[in-house]
């Protein structure tokens, strides 16, 4: 098995950091190019957002507090110290860039930009590296133990 420090000391941006460019990106877009979502049903496009972002929201708590519980750090600068496999890490391996990957698709849908439905494969792409790297990083610390749990877990959904 690898040291996975070298794997932890990679600097990246946070992914915040990278959802909150894209929000701003998306508010340039939106206020010098307008491209709505869907003009004749905003009642519909409304409550989808809404419930996108509530989903989102309650997706995110639900992985803070299942990390709390098990006094594992949220900070990709900080060492994992168990594998969770309870909470919404029964459902996915990565419920926090899920849950940002729904927030920032419920914001173009409540502002009713394309922009940012146009820009979400980005955000993805970017988590989806973010997860590779961790993923890595999560095998040479914890070996076989976190391969079982890649087997009964997928990385989004």
């Amino acid at each position: 098995m690898q040291d996975p420090e070298p794997l932890k000391r990679k600097k990246i941006i946070p992914p915040p950091v990278v959802v909150l460019g894209l929000v701003g990106l998306g508010l340039f877009l939106r206020q010098y190019l307008p491209l709505p979502i869907v003009r004749p049903f905003p009642a519909v496009r409304f409550l989808a957002g809404l419930a996108i972002l509530i989903g989102a929201g309650l997706l995110a708590l639900g992985a803070w507090r299942t990390m709390r519980r098990h006094r594992t750090p949220v900070s990709l600068n900080k060492e994992t110290v168990v594998i969770i496999d309870t909470g919404p890490f029964r459902h996915t391996r990565n419920p926090l860039y899920l849950a940002l990957l729904l927030l920032y698709t419920s914001l173009g849908l409540l502002i009713n930009s394309a922009w940012f439905l146009l820009l979400l494969p980005l955000l993805f792409l970017f988590l989806n590296y973010v997860a590779t790297r961790e993923e890595r990083y999560l095998f040479a610390r914890f070996g076989l133990e976190y391969q079982s749990y890649q087997g009964r877990v997928r990385r989004w959904l």
